[in-house]
């Protein structure tokens, strides 16, 4: 063989790269097991337990890790920093942590761009785009511009302005508006990436991956190791439109609110009204909002007084309520019974319970409500809702509303474009606060502002919400400022990154949402390794009983195989995630599948009666094509899962994809030059053993006479499998949640409990008409909940409200002193959320990416084989074993003690089944080429048989190897991957099965149809 000292320099050096790689693994977890340690002794020494012990070990951690951030940890020169990045990066479902998908809200863009139009060809095409983007494909800036009705003219007019005047005049056509418009949404959306990618990057979370997705207008960010889920969905997706507003006294606004709430009176009354809930007065605490200032840096805060309660001002006993009955104030004062006003001069317009906030909003927009206030009027809720005290003694939780004082149209009087720098910081009284610097202009701007407005209130507003109203106390020169207000430290910082990184240019939505809690994480670690482990074993073993000497020089090969993988994954950065150790256990397969092809070749040629040498140097040579043509079409697959798939599912194209050319280097390369130095050295290499000297010798089966049986069987599956689907559809299925959108909940109880009793349970407390699926998830303790509660609105209100939804329903199964901070943090092991938009696109893109693969292994097929036959075979025998793997996933669901869920992990298993098929088919259609060429005048049956024949002991050893490792990953993988490994198990099976029983059997009917003889 030439070049064996070339191979054995890479060897070398490929060794020596992925165990430096891996050695900073080992002391990335050296160094973090050290600071669990530390920090689990000091919470002991203090006596902490409970929700006490479990944050100090957390903030001490972290303070450790952060410490040690910038300080050599590893040979007196590595820094932890630089340890921490060469480690091997463990995905969500490992590791535990959050992810999302973010998409540009592009419409509300448009209306921006348009000054808020009110034209309404113009809003009737904006809705019309938003209906038609549910159910296509296409950018919503082509559907906005298909959409509207009006004119070239009309819909430039609607744009036009002196700022952008030479991209587009008074007459510019339909599509050159498409093109401005394509522009503009994506610089913004360029910049909104660049800005959300700043914004991760200061929080100084481990290892977080943020990337666009292609030929889309979405963000996708993975964040392992997140320990507060609600800061980071706060920081991502807030629009950073700070404003500064003069405010409105609230008994300024009486009239307004007394005619407000007639008009919400009569139209209430136009509708039929129902009645509401009870609501208690509530007794405001002192607005400590007002103490908090903004104040130059060597400024005092100035105290303030208590203020009285609603009984001292309305006089003891006196309370609405004893005037006048509930359904009465209800029918009179609609508004102003729940907006709670407050009965004395303040900066705080009401209270209104958390609850009812929705209902208020309702209100406020209506076009009756909003003619009423003046337009220099601006409403705005409070940033938190806060617990107070009613006068009957009641603790409710609420939200303040404030009153906004802008110019004739509303604006601010200053917005948040000057400032240049914003940091967490302590205020006098060492409370967290946020230290603003701001440009020249925005100095004096905000002197200017302050000037006129010493002891009054300038409310800061960010994204819609008040965070504090400061009292002004003096003039504020240089532009530097403080905000304070009732912040943690974690709050300030994270207001500080907004503000610093700046205001969105387009608004992101979050549209789908993974939450993994930590000991969900390290439980997929282990049973994904115990499988890993156990079906290597097991396939280590085999290969040595089987082929001996020549087994354990394929052992040596296949641990340096996995050795490789995992240091090159470390190496390039890229994430382990749960499919990605399936990928590795698939990687298995396919090393020793190289492995066995080579070595049945070996045992062929010493049969024949060759010298060992010889035998072992013809082996090889004879082989080479079958395993390229196999490897290419599963390398195939692994490209569309690396180009096309997201999250865990491209982690699993990467691990396959590596897998492959390691395997191909090791397998291959690697095994030979340790054959051919054994050989040199005349030692002897065995390739059976005494048990398996005379296994698959001399086989001679007649496999193309049960064609026809074979065809009957296949067709019966088939078309059982076809009928269902067509009649039933995608309800055929049991959809995940992220291809049928809405969300899914993991929740973890300390008793065991009956999934159909919880489902009667959700189905009573949830409001009628949303669908829900219980099943159990694991142990039975342990349940799956997947539901279309609250999915047509979005928000972080909707996704909190969901939660509190779920637990008040489980509240009973949960016990009763599980509050709900303690449910999201130890029962909910993890969620999902999936807006529907999303799901539809990762339907079609399911579709899209099983024809492109069955289209790119047909046309690769084409080009090797030369002859069309082999690829519509192939390709028939493909859509044959998709056919049949859809069918057991829609027919046996309703039987399996386990979930068969159709989501996308299933999808990249569907397609790894695809490979996997083809890759057997591939192999004997080499084998019958050859023997072609070998027997051309022997009968074509008979040489179609020998081929099979021959190709049998590989084809059974390979499935046997590959079923055994997924065996034990369907075992002991986890419930997380159970459905995933059955897909492979059955796809394994019946690929084996297609490629003898289906995929020749097409090959010589179509020749025979073509006009060949049978008989030559």
């Amino acid at each position: 063989m030439q070049g064996k000292g070339f191979i054995k320099v890479i060897a070398v050096v490929l060794i020596l790269l992925s165990a430096y790689q891996l050695l900073f693994t080992w002391k990335a977890n050296q160094v973090e097991k050290k600071a669990d340690d530390l920090a689990k002794k000091e919470a002991t020494a203090l006596n902490l337990v409970g929700d006490d012990n479990i944050a100090f070990t957390r903030r001490y951690r972290e303070n450790y890790l952060d410490s040690l951030y910038e300080e050599p940890v590893f040979l007196n020169f590595f820094k932890y920093k630089t340890v921490k990045q060469g480690a091997l990066k463990l995905g969500l479902d490992l590791k535990g942590g959050m992810s999302v998908v973010l998409e540009a809200d592009i419409p509300n863009l448009i209306k921006n761009l348009s000054g808020d139009s009110k034209n309404q060809a113009f809003l009737d095409a904006i809705a019309k785009a938003k209906a038609d983007q549910e159910n296509s494909q296409e950018e919503f800036v082509d559907l906005f511009v298909n959409a509207f009705g009006g004119t070239d003219a009309q819909l430039a007019s609607i744009f036009q302005s002196p700022d952008n005047d030479e991209e587009l005049g008074f007459n510019a056509s339909k599509e050159k508006i498409r093109d401005y418009l394509k522009k503009q949404a994506e610089d913004a959306f360029q910049s909104t990436y660049d800005i959300i990618q700043s914004r991760i990057d200061q929080t100084g979370l481990s290892s977080p991956n943020i990337q666009r997705q292609q030929n889309t207008k979405r963000i996708i960010i993975e964040m392992p190791g997140v320990e507060n889920p609600e800061a980071i969905r706060k920081l991502i997706v807030a629009e950073a439109n700070l404003e500064f507003y003069e405010m409105y006294v609230n008994t300024e606004l009486t009239a307004y609110l007394e005619a407000a709430n007639e008009a919400v009176k009569n139209q209430i009354a136009l509708e039929n009204p129902t009645e509401v809930a009870d609501e208690p007065v509530v007794e405001p605490e002192e607005e400590e909002e007002e103490e908090a200032t903004i104040l130059p840096e060597t400024s005092e805060p100035e105290d303030s007084s208590e203020n009285q309660t609603l009984e001292e001002l309305l006089g003891e006993g006196e309370t609405v309520q004893e005037e006048q009955s509930r359904a009465e104030i209800l029918k009179d004062f609609p508004l102003t019974y729940i907006l709670n006003p407050t009965q004395f001069p303040s900066y705080e317009l009401g209270f209104v319970r958390k609850i009812d906030t929705p209902k208020v909003n309702d209100y406020l927009k209506m076009e009756e409500v909003q003619t009423i206030f003046p337009q220099s009027v601006r409403l705005f809720w409070g940033s938190k809702a806060e617990e107070r005290t009613t006068a009957d003694g009641e603790k409710v939780i609420g939200v303040p509303i404030y009153a906004m004082r802008g110019d004739q149209e509303g604006n601010p009087q200053m917005d948040g474009g000057a400032i240049t720098n914003a940091t967490q910081d302590f205020d006098q009284r060492n409370n967290p606060s946020i230290s603003m610097t701001m440009n020249q202009e925005g100095a004096l701007q905000w002197e200017d502002l302050t000037r006129l407005n010493v002891d009054k209130p300038i409310a800061i507003v960010l994204d819609d919400k008040v965070y504090s109203f400061p009292t002004i106390q003096n003039v504020i020169a240089g532009g530097r400022s403080s905000i304070t207000g009732k912040f943690s430290v974690t709050e300030a910082q994270d207001l500080a990154t907004v503000i610093k990184t700046g205001k969105l240019d387009v608004p992101a939505k979050i549209i789908e949402e993974a939450i993994v809690g930590p000991t969900l994480g390290k439980k997929n670690i282990r049973t994904s390794l115990l499988s890993l482990l156990v079906g290597l074993g097991l396939v280590l073993v085999f290969m040595a009983l089987y082929y001996g000497k020549a087994g354990w020089i394929a052992d040596l090969a296949l641990l340096f195989n996995l050795f490789l993988v995992i240091g090159i994954l470390a190496a390039t950065g890229a994430t382990l995630t749960l499919p990605g150790i399936a990928g590795l256990v698939l990687t298995i397969g396919m090393a020793v599948d190289a492995n066995v092809i080579i070595f049945e070749r070996v045992r062929e040629e010493l049969a024949k009666g060759k010298e060992l040498f010889a035998a072992v140097r013809d082996g090889y040579k004879a082989s080479y094509s079958a395993i390229i043509d196999a490897n290419v079409t599963t390398l195939i697959i692994a490209a569309l899962l690396l180009i096309f798939g997201i999250g865990p599912i491209k982690g699993f194209g990467t691990v396959l994809a590596i897998g492959i050319l390691t395997s191909l280097f090791t397998g291959v390369l690697f095994t030979r030059v340790i054959k051919d130095d054994m050989l040199v050295k005349k030692k002897h290499i065995s390739y059976w053993t005494k048990t398996s000297e005379k296994w698959f010798r001399n086989l001679n089966f007649d496999f193309l006479s049960k064609r026809k049986l074979a065809y009957v069987i296949s067709g019966i599956i088939v078309f059982a499998s076809l009928a269902n689907l067509i009649a039933r559809g995608t309800d055929a299925f049991d959809l995940g949640v992220d291809l049928s959108g809405g969300r899914s909940y993991t929740v973890k109880f300390d008793q065991a409990v009956q999934s159909s009793e919880v489902k009667s349970i959700l189905d009573e407390a949830f409001p009628q008409g949303t669908s829900t699926v219980v099943r159990t998830f694991g142990s039975d303790d342990q349940l799956k909940i997947t539901t279309s509660l609250l999915t047509k609105e979005v928000g972080e209100e909707i996704d909190a409200q969901a939660e509190e939804t779920l637990y008040n329903a489980l509240k009973s199964q949960l016990g009763a002193d599980v509050s709900l901070d303690s449910f999201k943090k130890d029962n909910l092991q993890s969620r999902q959320r999936v807006d529907a938009t999303i799901a539809d696109d990762l339907r079609s893109q399911a579709r899209w990416l099983t024809l492109l693969a069955l289209g790119a292994i047909f046309l690769y097929l084409l080009a090797r084989f030369l002859k069309w036959q082999y690829g519509l075979a192939a390709v028939v025998t493909l859509a044959h074993d998709t056919l049949v793997l859809l069918g057991i996933f829609s027919l046996f669901r309703s039987f399996m003690p386990f979930a068969l869920e159709v989501d996308q992990a299933f999808i990249a298993a569907l397609l790894t089944v695809i490979g996997y098929s083809i890759n057997d088919t591939v192999v004997v259609f080499d084998r019958i080429r050859e023997y072609l060429r070998l027997y051309p005048k022997k009968p074509y049956k008979e040489v179609i048989n020998a081929a099979i024949n021959s190709t049998l002991s590989r084809t059974l050893i390979t499935s046997l190897t590959t079923l055994i490792v997924l065996l034990f990953l369907f075992i002991f993988g986890g419930e997380v991957i159970k459905g995933f490994a059955f897909a492979l198990l059955i796809g394994v099976i019946v690929g084996t099965y297609s490629s003898i029983f289906v995929a020749t059997p097409i090959v010589v009917d179509l020749y025979t149809k073509g006009g060949k003889s049978t008989t030559k």
